[in-house]
């Protein structure tokens, strides 16, 4: 891995030993593995759908953890079905498995109270089209997005991302 003196996956799953490489990716809960690495030994973290899978109080735990274990001014980034676009509903109710539904608000709470610092929100950019649907999507996006910004704003609701997922990237203080 360019730039990096040791990366590591985590991938609890069972379903998903087969097809992982056991050189890099470890078969352990996020908890329980940063509870037993160093203190500030860790530059970046990537939770790529994770959250959602794992309830409030216990996200809250894995974060001090993770601060724990981050460098200062390390980064966490994030990637959620995003609970504040209409859109995000479909990719959270389409899996049983998630409990937390989380938004830019939610994360932004939960790195205040965890000592975390929420630096970025974005919105997960569409992929390249793989359907006629996928295409029609990326064509209308910025009228629907208008309009749910528009819808949003008459409400006195501010969100910034209303694509399906967003991505957050938070610091550690």
């Amino acid at each position: 891995m360019a730039g990096f003196n040791k990366v590591i996956g985590l991938e609890p799953s069972p379903s998903y030993h087969s097809i992982v490489d056991n050189d890099l990716v470890l078969r352990e809960y996020a908890q329980d593995f940063f509870q037993k690495i160093p203190e500030a030994s860790v530059g970046g973290v990537i939770a790529w759908d994770v959250f959602e899978h794992i309830a409030y109080h216990d996200i809250q735990i894995l974060l001090k953890l993770i601060k724990l274990a981050l460098i200062p001014n390390g980064l966490l980034i994030v990637r959620v079905p995003n609970m504040a676009s209409p859109f995000g509903m479909m990719n959270f109710f389409g899996d049983i498995s998630h409990v937390s539904a989380l938004n830019e608000h939610a994360i932004r709470q939960i790195a205040f109270e965890t000592g975390m610092i929420l630096e970025c929100v974005y919105p997960e950019p569409f992929s390249y089209p793989k359907n006629l649907m996928t295409l029609m999507g990326i064509i209308i996006w910025p009228a629907v997005n208008l309009v749910m910004r528009l819808s949003y704003s008459a409400f006195g609701i501010r969100g910034r991302v209303f694509t399906p997922n967003a991505i957050f990237i938070l610091r550690a203080k």
